[in-house]
């Protein structure tokens, strides 16, 4: 057949050939399809009789196996010894003449039977004893989720039931089955409906008479879903009873018509049309437009009874499910045609192809031919025994032979190049299938050679082996020459940038060398004059004086802004800036600053909006300096810049899918813009919009500048959007990854509560109601009180939990005159807050308690005015000043300590004895690294102690580094040599800190140095040593038994523990049970604040624990807990880890003991107890 088609194409082409084999195709597939339709639909209607039929037998099947079950269970029942017990009992003046059982007994006893019965058999509805007569004389009743006995007075007469009359007849044995109807009690339908077959059995005395009925009520809810679950879709299921009735049908509303709806019945609701073989029929809906189905019929036998006993099954597929078979079965047919007929037509096109392409490789050889012929590179091929097949002109002008001279020579015979083995090359590449490359030089005449670049290609047959090889040979001598020529410039381009780099690097680190210096050089005294102004401060001046000192005050903080601006851009512009990452609350850090700054707006009439509703994580970790300076920075320009309107603070953070946080600040404001043509130079340094804008409000043009080369070192971005004489938009965003952030949970303080606002600015009116809608609550209009105030409408119905009014409001005032009435008429009064400006005094009203808001609104202030509690998260980035509050242990601890200040600037001496005065301190002076190792041996000379040095870190003859590590080594005595050194550095170069801790020093402190941050450092230092001091002395003051303590001893001393509580037993039981209590949540609460690197939380947490380990006896964990909070003051996380991997088991091991202890105490008492 293939041939025949082959020598077809051949004679008629291509085009031919697929013009008769599709009309071939088409005729076969034509007389196909008409075959294939003519027996379609009845083929599909014979299929589906088939199936329901069959389906049809499943219900009738499931039907008798539940019928058999139950004439089971019923005739179980029947033969229970009290049914036949309550006859004889009855008949015998009450008592059983077999075995004297009273009637109730056997009452009784099939009562508890029918009972548990019921509740084994779910579909059992109730159990009954009928007399002769039709009174109830026994009745069980299923109620709910319970089984009950129905008393005495509850029992009815069923002598008019249908049932009763056609059971009262029964023979000994017969079974009444009843037709499926809905239960009725006391002649009334239950709902919801409960479909019941009753199924009956007459009970005889054993004189022969006729006693009763024995009736069971069972559920034929669950039978007739049992008969759906059999039927699949879209085959609906209709079940009727004898008269036609409907029990079951697709139509929920159809159900039940017996007694719901009698008119509906089988005949008037569906019509057959047509009837196609026995028992399957066409019928139509005459409900529903004539809607045809398929119908096939069973009858179902439930007993002997022509009409009660019988149910129709009727199984019906819409005649449209038939005609979608067929559409099913004609795709699935005519789709495996077309698929045979497609592979037919993609043979004979292959065929037809191929005859093409045999022309088409002829005609491609020779112009192959062609082009290796013209080529200007040398082609030789090569077959696999090594004899040269081809060869074109370039390869005859370069080596000199005809190509019939050279055609059917060895390739080694000819010489071609004296360097290069060609035939050992052939043979390489004939064997390992791979191009070889490599250069080779052709003498050539009058002493000149020719660079040739050679490729050794295997040539690949169709099954990838070896047919020969080709050897191509290109002259590379002019590339070669312009290789060399640019090798030797590259080599001097090197040579200039050696030097370059060099010169680059010299200017680099005289750079960083300026900064460095000229941080110090103008810090230094700086500090002095800050210092100065902090003492003269404290001194009795004059209200002259005070305000000279407030002008220098602000000279000096505008000078130092202006300094800082200029080093942290020349740092950051040298790589050089250090940040300093921890762990803060973002919304903290956004209401502090802007909390801070809006005063300043609010006095040019600006209005302060801060937006932190969206802010949904609770802490993150960043730099919050250079954050707080950012912010700071453009609150400042849209201060600066706006005269009306308002000024709107946005903070919000966005959880990527990535699992990244996006957190974003933006600040809008409403002043005189930018104009598009001096938009692209914003973020350049020392450059303003224009000259008159720099006139008029001043600046140095540093601050966006530095924003933008922050935000990027912070991992985010800067941007903004600004229309002349419209306003401005400035946005921070800064990603934060996985691990960096942590997410807050909102709260719903505010659930389930109204609220009403009613502001006069647009923009804080949307903040206040945002968030409301955070905390869960919900929004009423104001509208209804402001016109019940302003005499437009009448009292409102319905008054909001909350009422937030701007205090400046007239409608504040009008709504205290009006309290009284809303008071009189509501039982539940609104509670109201005033949004209050800094500068306004609380209002005096006289019937409303009124609270206040802080304008702007502080969200975390909303929420702890509705229970949150206060944050104690995040960095507190304010500077504000506070007065140092120590303890009275602290106290002792501070007064009469020895500092040795040193640095080689008087001022800053004076400036640091002067701001730690009022702790009672004494002090020992120095001005370089060496003076202070001379003060530090007199001191020891004169058995003076030093507990803190103060150390500056540029000085002459000797710097503050190489001061400390003599210290350390013992160079001004082995008593000094663990004495704390805080540096204090006017540096702020990146790795500073560092370079202190490396160098030995103990905390870090930069200038110009804050009181109150120096005063804190001082007392935290001084009071560590006091307590390590104490624990010395405490060890040292134990008799020498107890210091040489054991193991044991060790974990736990309760010998030591209990001669400090003088032998008190009491109360050192008192204390285990205390510790064993409290320390494990403690602990724990240490453990989750290590993992948070909460410095701060675990020093008081490993000094609590310290003092509770103390009381105990529990020398180990004393000594660690100890170690532990000086670790956590050096904020050393990895030590901190370490040393608390070691506490665990020490603990553990104690509070095992500890357990015992107690144990064996409360057995003692016990024991007591009983005696």
């Amino acid at each position: 057949m293939v041939r025949q088609i082959s020598r077809l194409s051949s004679l008629f082409g291509g085009r031919s050939l697929l013009l008769i084999a599709s009309l071939l195709v088409l005729a076969v597939a034509l007389i196909i399809v008409a075959s294939f339709e003519s027996q379609l639909n009845q083929n599909i209607v014979d299929s589906l009789r088939a199936d329901l039929e069959a389906q049809s037998e499943q219900v009738n099947n499931q039907a008798q196996h539940r019928l058999n079950s139950y004439f089971n269970n019923l005739r179980f029942l029947f033969e229970t010894p009290p049914i036949s017990g309550l006859s004889r009992a009855k008949n015998n003046q009450g008592i059983d003449p077999v075995d004297e059982t009273r009637y109730g007994q056997w009452r009784h006893r099939l009562e508890t039977i029918f009972v548990a019965f019921l509740q084994n058999n779910s579909e059992y509805e109730q159990l009954r004893i009928l007399s002769a007569d039709g009174m109830e004389l026994i009745r069980v009743d299923r109620r709910g989720g319970s089984v009950q006995v129905v008393e005495d007075i509850n029992l009815q007469d069923k002598q008019g039931r249908d049932y009763f009359q056609a059971s009262k007849a029964l023979q000994q044995g017969e079974i009444y089955t009843s037709p499926i109807t809905l239960n009725r009690e006391f002649g009334k339908i239950d709902y919801p409906y409960r479909p019941m077959l009753r199924l009956a059995t007459p009970i005889f005395d054993d004189a022969g008479g006729r006693f009763g009925l024995l009736i069971v009520n069972i559920n034929a809810g669950e039978l007739l879903t049992s008969f759906k679950r059999l039927v699949p879709d879209p085959i609906d299921l209709v079940l009727t009873d004898g008269e036609g009735y409907f029990l079951v049908h697709p139509n929920e509303e159809m159900r039940y018509s017996r007694d719901l709806q009698p008119e509906l019945v089988w005949d008037k609701h569906y019509q057959a049309s047509k009837t196609l073989k026995r028992n399957f029929e066409l019928v139509l809906d005459s409900y529903h437009d004539n809607r045809p189905y398929y119908a096939y019929r069973r009858t179902i036998t439930l007993s002997n009874d022509a009409l009660s006993g019988r149910l129709t099954a009727t199984l019906m597929a819409p005649k449209q499910y038939v005609q979608e078979m067929a559409v099913s079965r004609r795709i699935s047919v005519y789709t495996f045609m077309l698929a045979i007929g497609g592979l037919f037509l993609f043979v004979v096109i292959i065929l037809g192809r191929s005859a093409r392409n045999s022309q088409a490789l002829a005609k491609e050889k020779a112009q192959s031919a062609a082009i290796i012929d013209g080529s200007k590179d040398a082609i030789i091929g090569v077959d696999s025994s090594g004899v040269v097949n081809n060869w074109n002109r370039a390869a005859e002008l370069l080596f000199g032979y005809d190509a019939d001279y050279a055609k059917g020579h060895f390739i080694n015979e000819l010489a071609l190049l004296p360097e290069v083995n060609l035939a050992e090359l052939v043979s390489k590449a004939n064997q390992g299938n791979k191009t070889l490359n490599l250069e080779a030089v052709l003498p050539m005449n009058e002493g000149r050679n020719v660079d040739l670049s050679v490729s050794v290609s295997p040539i690949l047959g169709e099954n990838k082996l070896a047919l020969g090889v080709a050897v191509i040979m290109r002259d590379v001598s002019i590339e070669k020459q312009a290789a060399k020529k640019i090798q030797l410039v590259n080599t001097e381009l090197e040579k200039k940038v050696a030097i370059r780099t060099q010169e680059l690097q010299k200017a680099s680190y005289v750079k960083s060398t300026f900064i460095s210096n000229i941080s110090h050089e103008m810090r230094t005294p700086l500090n002095g004059i800050v210092g100065t102004l902090n003492l003269v401060r404290k001194e009795s001046l004059s209200e002259r004086q005070e305000r000279y000192l407030e002008m220098a005050e602000v000279s000096v903080n505008a000078l130092s802004a202006l300094i800082n601006d200029v080093l942290d851009l020349s740092k950051i512009e040298a790589g050089k800036l250090d940040l300093d990452i921890s762990t803060f609350s973002p919304l903290n850090l956004v209401e502090s600053v802007c909390s801070s700054m809006a005063v300043k707006a609010q006095e040019k009439g600006v209005e302060f909006v801060i937006d932190v509703v969206d802010l949904r994580c609770q802490s993150i970790e960043s730099d919050a300096h250079r954050l707080t300076q950012i912010l700071t920075n453009l609150v400042n320009n849209a201060i600066k810049f706006t005269e009306q309107g308002y000024i709107k603070v946005r903070a919000f953070s966005r959880l990527r899918e990535t699992g990244e946080l996006e957190f974003t600040c933006q600040v809008s404001d409403t002043g005189i813009g930018i104009a598009e043509e001096n938009q692209a130079k914003l973020f350049t340094a020392f450059s303003q919009a224009t000259s008159s804008i720099a006139g008029q409000y001043g600046g140095t043009g540093l601050g966006l500048s530095i924003c933008k080369e922050l935000s990027e070192l912070l991992n985010g971005k800067m941007s903004f959007e600004s229309h002349q004489e419209q306003g401005s938009s400035f946005t921070f965003t800064m990603v934060l990854h996985q691990g960096q952030f942590k997410l807050m949970a909102p709260e719903a303080l505010l659930h389930e509560m109204t609220c009403s606002v009613l502001l006069v600015n647009q923009a804080q009116q949307a903040c206040v109601e945002g968030a409301v809608a955070r905390l869960g609550g919900k929004l009423l209009p104001g509208a209804p009180i402001r016109d019940w105030l302003n005499q437009d409408a009448p009292v409102p119905e319905v008054l909001p939990h909350v009422l937030i009014v701007e205090q400046r409001h007239s409608l504040l005032t009008d709504l205290d005159s009006l309290w009284p009435t809303l008071a009189a008429t509501h039982k539940r009064l609104p509670r109201v807050l005033a949004f209050q400006k800094s500068a306004d005094g609380n209002k005096s009203l006289q019937n409303i308690e009124l609270e206040y808001l802080n304008n702007p609104l502080l969200f975390s202030e909303f929420m702890h005015k509705f229970g949150a509690q206060k944050s104690v998260t995040g960095v507190e980035p304010s500077q504000s000043k506070r007065a140092l509050s120590i303890s009275d242990e602290e106290a002792l601890c501070v007064k009469g300590a020895r500092v040795l200040v040193v640095d080689d600037n008087e001022i800053n001496i004076e400036v640091a004895q002067g701001v730690l005065s009022e702790l009672s301190l004494e002090f020992v002076r120095a001005t370089n690294g060496q003076e202070a190792l001379t003060r530090l041996r007199e001191c020891e000379q004169e058995g003076l102690t030093v507990q803190v040095i103060l150390m500056d870190c540029q000085m002459p003859i000797l710097n503050g580094y190489d001061c400390t590590r003599a210290i350390r080594a013992g160079e001004a005595g082995e008593v000094f040599v663990d004495t704390p050194i805080i540096a204090m550095t006017a540096s702020a170069m990146m790795g500073e800190r560092d370079k202190c801790i490396e160098a030995g020093m103990n905390d870090y402190i930069t200038k110009p140095i804050l009181a109150e941050r120096l005063q804190e450092k001082v007392v935290d230092w001084l009071v560590s040593v006091c307590e390590k001091a104490d624990q010395e002395v405490m060890l040292e003051s134990q008799p020498h038994e107890e210091i040489q303590v054991n193991d044991e001893d060790y974990v736990w001393n309760r010998k030591l523990a209990l001669s400090r509580l003088m032998d008190n037993e009491v109360l050192f039981a008192e204390i285990c049970q205390m510790y064993h209590e409290t320390t494990p949540g403690q602990l724990r609460e240490l453990e989750d604040a290590i993992a948070a690197e909460d410095f701060e939380k675990v020093r008081q947490l490993s000094h609590g624990l310290k003092g509770l380990s103390s009381s105990l006896g529990a020398i180990q964990l004393q000594e660690q807990f100890l170690s532990l909070e000086m670790e956590a003051k050096m904020k050393n996380c990895d030590k901190l880890n370490l040393l608390f991997g070691v506490i665990k088991p020490c603990y553990e091991k104690l509070m095992e003991r500890l357990q015992e202890t107690l144990e064996n105490q409360d057995e003692v008492q016990n024991a007591s107890a009983q005696t």
